[in-house]
Order: structure tokens, then sequence, then C-alpha cells
């Protein structure tokens, strides 16, 4: 690898509905000032660089980030516009999104007037070229693989989102200190034992102490997931998020619920857990109002009733696929937390889709598998 190139001061970068190449690239250069490059094709363009402007400057990424609106068609035009931009110098241009036309027309700059260049590749290599000497210089940087993962996921959320939008954030859910020094054996133990205290000695919820009396049904298996995520090195699990259509006229109604999610190896992680649902809960009704309604045989009738109209385990894989994608890019992974050992067919359903299955007896052993899954920059280089 040769020596790095200059460090540029001003990083131009063309977007699309792909956010993270420009998410990654802002970290890794950390430049004085973002000008987002886009087309005026609303949904494709111009909608995300608008989103991504307030995902960077919200975040504290950057201290300046502008819009640049080039022309989705026009070769020459776009590398016209690009002259006539006031851009501070020294400049790099990223190339990973728009059109193949503007990523081309805006490479092709790069060249012709002895800019740099860059091109973030899937596993995280930064490809770069330079032609500031008049030819081409190429190389490549390999980036750090956990420098988003501090970022909060709610907003990496709030900036991918376009179909849906943001109904409730849900709690960010953090180790507390002396959880940290308890050996990993001893800390799944302490989560999984009926003898001991479980997941909530462990947790804080938005900063506060998490109580098991104050728990709902159905968080056990969510809480013990989060503290062994975290206890593996995730910064932060975001629990509760709740997605509702962008448009719907009933914007209080949720289309989607994520049970968890977290950032991991510059990617979004979503977490399904799996884990039995009383009847109480999934009809809201007491045992008293079942036996009134549907007599001594009630809790038989509904609870097969329950069992018919509930989705089944490959219906909340794929919508969680989906959910995932939307929320975090086409990179985003998705867990499968169960109780019960999946049968063949569902393992290989959910391996065809990219998904981890992970089982609640071998939780914290799963779950390090899956985030270790996904090969670093370092591990390629």
């Amino acid at each position: 690898m040769s020596e790095p190139f200059a460090k540029p001061r001003t990083l131009l970068l063309l977007t699309n509905q792909e956010l993270w190449p420009g998410i990654i690239c802002t970290r890794h250069f950390r430049p004085e000032k973002i000008i987002l490059l886009h087309g005026n094709t609303p949904a494709a363009s111009k909608e995300p660089a608008v989103r991504l402007q307030k995902f960077l400057l919200k975040s504290g990424l950057v201290d300046k980030c502008e819009l640049l609106e080039l022309p989705d068609d026009d070769f020459v035009g776009i590398q016209q516009r690009l002259d006539t931009a006031s851009i501070p110098e020294p400049l790099a241009v990223g190339f990973n999104g728009a059109t193949k036309l503007m990523a081309v027309a805006c490479f092709d700059w790069a060249r012709q007037r002895s800019k740099q260049a860059c091109y973030l590749e899937t596993d995280g290599q930064l490809r770069r070229f330079d032609f500031s000497g008049g030819k081409l210089e190429a190389t490549f940087d390999t980036t750090d693989s956990s420098s988003c993962d501090a970022l909060k996921p709610v907003e990496v959320i709030k900036s991918h989102v376009h179909r849906s939008a943001l109904l409730t954030a849900g709690h960010t859910l953090t180790l507390r200190p002396e959880a940290k020094t308890l050996e990993e054996r001893s800390f799944f133990d302490s989560i999984i034992s009926k003898r001991k205290a479980g997941p909530y000695p462990l947790l804080l919820r938005d900063g506060n102490p998490v109580y098991k009396k104050h728990s709902q049904e159905g968080e056990h298996l969510e809480l013990c997931t989060a503290a062994c995520l975290l206890r593996l090195g995730v910064k932060s699990v975001q629990r509760g998020i709740e997605l509702r259509p962008r448009n719907s006229i009933n914007s209080g109604e949720a289309h989607t619920e994520i049970d968890l999610a977290f950032l991991w190896g510059n990617r979004m992680w979503v977490v399904e857990c799996k884990d039995r649902e009383s009847i109480h809960r999934k009809f809201q009704v007491s045992e008293q109002e079942i036996h009134q309604i549907a007599g001594p045989r009630g809790f038989e009738v509904i609870g097969l009733v329950a069992k018919a109209i509930s989705p089944s385990a490959k219906q909340v894989i794929r919508s969680r696929v989906v959910a995932a994608r939307e929320c975090g890019g086409a990179l985003a992974q998705v867990i499968y937390v169960t109780k019960s050992e999946p049968d063949p067919n569902l393992a290989e359903f959910a391996a065809s889709w990219g998904v981890h299955l992970v089982l609640k007896a071998r939780l914290f052993d799963g779950l390090a598998s899956a985030l270790h899954s996904i090969p670093l920059p370092s591990e390629k280089a």
C-alpha cells in the first residue's frame, strides 16, 4: 500500500438511496466541508441528499454540509456545473451514488482537473485515485470497521427511511458500568438463570435503572438479547422502534415494529426476538373475559385461533429483512432469536435471506458468531 494521499479539505459526494458510503467516507476523511451532489429526481437523489445532510450535521460528523444539484442526463453540463461551483481545495470526489452517467462524469472531471476521487467497496476498502501529478496514482485505504458504531441507531434509521416515517423511537439500552467488568460466562449465566435476577440489574434504559417489577410481557428475551449484545461490544441498543407509512391518513398506526436495532461493523442490525406470546397479550383480554366469551374451553379455542392468524416464522423473517434494508440500506443485517430449535426448512429459508438464526439456549455464542460473520476491511487488506 502506498503512502496516503493528501487529505481533502472538501469532500464531494454523489448521493442516492444508499447513504452508508457517504457516512463512512465522512468519518474516514473528516473534511472541513461536505458537498452533496444530487440530480433533480426527488425520490432517487434529491430527497436522500437532504436526509443525509440533516444526519451529518445533527450527528456532528461535519460542520459544513451543502447541496449541489447537477443535471441528471447531461455529461458536459455536469462538469460545467462543477467548474462554476465555489469549492475549497484540496478536494476529493466520492462517486458511489447517483446515476452511472453522473458518476462517470464526476470521475472524468476529477481526472481532467487533476483532482482526487474515491470509491467505497462493499467490504469497506476505499479505492483512491489521484490525478494531481498529471498521471493516475491509485491506492486504497482500509477504513475503520467500527467508525460509525457509536452513532445513534434511531438517527441512522431516520436518515434512511423514505417509504416510512418514524412513529416511536423506543428506548436506548446500555450496560451499567459494573456489568462491563463481569466475565462473559458469568454474565451470560446470570441472565438465563431462573434463580437470578436476569438482565434487569445489568441494564440502563435511557440512562435509568431497569426494574423487573415494571417489565412488560414479552420483553424478557429482548432484554436478554440486548444485554448480551452490549457485553459483546455493541455501543447501544435501541428497543421498541415503530414505523408508520409516510403518507398514511392514520399517522398514529404502526406498520412495522422493530424489537431491537443497533450498529456494528458500520452496518445497521435489526433483531427479531420470537418469544411465546400469551393469549391475554395477543387479544388484550383477561382470563376471566376469555371464560365469559368462550366458555370452559375458551383458552384452547382461542389458542387455536391465535395460531391460525399469527404470521409464520418465514413471513416474519421476510418482513424483517425488508424493514432492515429500508432502515439501514442494502447491507443491513437481521438476527432472528428464537426459544425453540428451528426445523431444517426454516433454517434453510433464513440462510437464503442472509438472516442469522440464534437460539436462546446458545444466545451469547450465537450472537457472537453473527457479529463476527461480517468480514472486516482489515481482514482483507
